[in-house]
């Protein structure tokens, strides 16, 4: 049995062995634990401190005062000073301290994002692009640029820079092929259009035949959202009328509408559109009912009457709604209510008149 003997001290000697690795590894793990924590508390700690009222980062804020405290890079007062920048930019009041923050964020952490950048960890590169982009950082376009390139650059990390790019007003952003190799959805492509500077927005309208179809109606959103009213952009929106894709007929229409104004030669391309002999879906006959409330020409008002009896029931409300904007239009629609030969119209026509007379007794 000495075999036995000697197997149960070799089993019993690894057994030790095996305990005192795990328990090494079991204080390792803690005391790394604790170290990770304590980091967290210290930078917690200066986070809240800098939050303070007169603390050296408020006083920065509101006058531009510079404090040693904020140029401090030993132990977690980089991630720290990071955090509470970022927190101080979404509460700042004025352009002028929210460009003082912009700034100075640019000076003190452009190198740490120039080397996070170059990190092989996703989530480390994307953080940084998240700040790059909230600070406004235009230093770092090149860099940037090669980013994109790299293999290791997913398609959010593309994204990101795209919006970075768009944001700081980079040229390439207005070329047509740009966009033509550019994969993204509408809501991807507003959020591209929508931080452009005027220049940009320039450039764009001057190619804007050269644009595929989905950029084309993506930038009607736009500028719709942006409000922008100049001859150019109306024009752009008057001709939209007449294209064949019904997507962009639609976004067109809608502009329009929130436009409020056309040209006579507008007005043309509408009622050309009007007495086309295809028969329009429903979300183009609910914005040409709303286009024609918008600019309130009298010579839409008979179309305005034949929406108001239309199978969709949105469309009739927006006819009601429509016609109730033009002059005389409460009258027009106490006529239709009485003598319109379909019943759908003559209902509409009563419920536009309730509602509206409550809501000026609201008013």
């Amino acid at each position: 049995m000495r075999w036995l003997e000697t197997f149960m001290e070799w089993m019993i000697g690894l057994s030790v062995v095996l305990f005192v690795f795990l328990l090494l590894m079991l204080v390792a793990l803690l005391f790394r634990n604790c170290r990770h924590t304590s980091k967290l508390d210290q930078r917690e700690r200066r986070y809240r401190w800098l939050m303070e009222e007169d603390s050296p980062l408020d006083r920065f804020v509101k006058t531009g005062a510079e404090s040693r405290h904020l140029h401090l890079r030993s132990g977690e007062s980089v991630p720290a000073i990071e955090q509470a920048l970022l927190e101080s930019l979404s509460r700042v009041q004025n352009w002028e301290e929210r460009a003082r923050i912009e700034h100075f964020a640019e000076g003190l952490l452009l190198d740490d994002y120039k080397a996070s950048l170059q990190s092989r960890r996703w989530n480390r590169r994307v953080k940084a692009l998240q700040a790059i982009e909230k600070f406004r950082i235009s230093g770092m376009n090149d860099h940037l640029k090669i980013l994109m390139e790299r293999s290791i650059s997913t398609p959010i990390e593309q994204f990101k820079i795209r919006r970075i790019l768009a944001r700081s007003g980079d040229s390439s952003i207005t070329e047509p092929e740009y966009w033509k190799h550019t994969e993204a959805a509408e809501i991807q492509q507003l959020q591209l259009l929508l931080p452009l500077p005027p220049n940009c927005w320039d450039r764009l309208l001057l190619y804007w035949k050269e644009y595929p179809l989905g950029v084309q109606c993506s930038m009607v959103d736009a500028l719709r959202m942006l409000n922008v009213r100049t001859a150019e952009v109306l024009s752009i929106f008057e001709q939209g009328l007449l294209s064949t894709e019904d997507e962009l007929r639609i976004r067109s229409l809608k502009a329009l509408a929130n436009f409020g104004y056309m040209t006579p030669e507008g007005l043309q391309y509408l009622q050309q559109l009007l007495e086309q002999k295809r028969e329009p879906s429903v979300l183009e006959r609910l914005m040409r009912a709303k286009l024609m409330g918008s600019i309130r020409e009298d010579d839409f008002l008979p179309r305005l009457e034949l929406l108001l009896g239309d199978p969709s029931l949105l469309v009739r409300q927006q006819a009601g709604e429509a016609l109730a904007r033009y002059q005389g239009g409460m009258e027009e629609l106490e006529r239709l209510a009485a003598l319109h030969p379909d019943l759908y119209a003559r209902e509409m026509a009563e419920e536009t008149l309730e509602r509206k007379h409550y809501e000026w007794k609201m008013a």
